[in-house]
């Protein structure tokens, strides 16, 4: 009879593999009941939940039956997944940064990404059998950790600085965890590949006494801080919307052009920009005007995107106006925060819209509250 004897390293592995499932399962509910989440971070973190069960699989079936060919499998197949979950990862990190992100920052985690999805397939199913083939796919999946948790840390810098709550500290603490964790285990790798290709003394010392300890350690260090990150989206999904997005001002105007509502918008640092509203309002509905008779047809104008600025346009429920925004970048945060806003707008509101008197004293305070709470990160400005 075969026992399994459940060590506290199993155990730890275990609950580790459990909270993500309990975490994953919550995060699933808050989107399908709110939207609250990115579909890169929901597949980030179920990749995760699958690297857990892989590392669990891993332990019982090499303590059942001692079959390297069987752990070697596992292991490739552990950092295959983890490939996919940093690539992920960074993608859920870039896409708060822009909606259109530069191939030049996107190409060199796509290329670890392709490589060692490559060689770890190649491996797998018997057609690469080479002795450091592990050695090559462990190495490149370290590095994509590195490079989509050093992002991650520049856009929380930059994005997230100027929120000062508990959300954001934390989000930055396990951040910083997880790429030093990451540095560990590639310097360990190299350590280990190192010890295993050469015989000198130092390596091999290294590799008897101390890789143990250290890959239990940052296995540890990594697993636990990303289970603190993602708690952290699940306790708080709220607090992305909170994120500072570079908006300087917004306007609402009807069907007919005219200006029903405009407001500068000040960032919690103070940033702000000059426009004159009731002149932006007429080259908007202009545009909209130009294309309809140019084409024949009407067009729904999205975006314009200039040097330094972007202008987004949505058009409110049943046609009775247009949204526009100010902006100096994008993310998609700022297109759900647009969403947002408009499915806060009552029938009662956009039949007010509707009309050829304006108001605008009496649009403010009624859209005023509704600025805040889509876009909690801004202060209404003065004109």
């Amino acid at each position: 009879m075969i026992e399994i004897i459940l060590t506290p390293d199993f155990m730890v592995r275990f609950l580790i593999m459990m909270s993500l499932v309990i975490i994953f399962g919550i995060m699933l509910y808050q989107h399908y009941k709110h939207g609250m989440h990115s579909y890169f971070l929901l597949f980030a973190i179920f990749f995760g939940v699958l690297t857990t069960v892989i590392y669990n699989v891993d332990y019982l079936t090499y303590s059942l039956y001692h079959s390297d060919s069987l752990r070697i499998r596992l292991h490739l197949s552990l950092f295959f997944l983890l490939n996919f979950l940093y690539f992920l990862w960074y993608l859920h990190y870039e896409f708060l940064e822009s909606i259109t992100p530069p191939m030049k920052r996107i190409l060199p985690i796509f290329s670890l990404l392709s490589i060692g999805s490559a060689v770890s397939f190649l491996e797998f199913v018997g057609l690469l059998k080479e002795t450091y083939t592990m050695s090559i796919v462990s190495h490149i999946s370290y590095l994509s950790g590195i490079y989509a948790f050093s992002f991650a840390f520049f856009v929380i810098r930059k994005t997230h600085g100027l929120v000062k709550e508990r959300s954001t500290r934390i989000e930055t603490f396990a951040v910083i965890s997880i790429l030093i964790g990451n540095v560990i285990f590639f310097i360990d790798d190299v350590l280990i590949t190192t010890a295993v290709m050469t015989s000198i003394d130092f390596f091999v010392s290294y590799l008897k006494n101390l890789h143990g300890m250290i890959f239990i350690l940052a296995n540890l260090f990594i697993l636990l801080n990303l289970i603190l990150l993602i708690t952290n989206y699940a306790l708080d999904p709220e607090y992305l919307f909170r994120l500072p997005i570079p908006i300087y001002t917004i306007l609402i105007y009807n069907k007919s052009g005219l200006l029903i509502y405009h407001q500068k918008m000040r960032l919690i640092d103070g940033t702000t920009k000059k426009y004159d509203a009731y002149l932006l309002s007429g080259p908007f509905q202009g545009f909209s005007d130009i294309f309809e008779y140019i084409l024949g047809r009407r067009i729904d104008l999205d975006l314009i995107k200039a040097e330094e600025y972007r202008i987004f346009f949505k058009e409110l429920p049943t046609g009775v106006g247009t949204l526009a925004v100010v902006t100096s970048g994008s993310s998609l945060l700022l297109l759900k925060s647009l969403e947002r806003f408009i499915q806060m707008m009552d029938k009662e509101l956009l039949q007010a819209i509707n009309t050829d008197i304006v108001q605008p004293k009496e649009f403010s305070l009624k859209l005023n509250p509704l600025v805040k709470r889509a876009f909690p990160y801004l202060k209404i400005g003065e004109g």
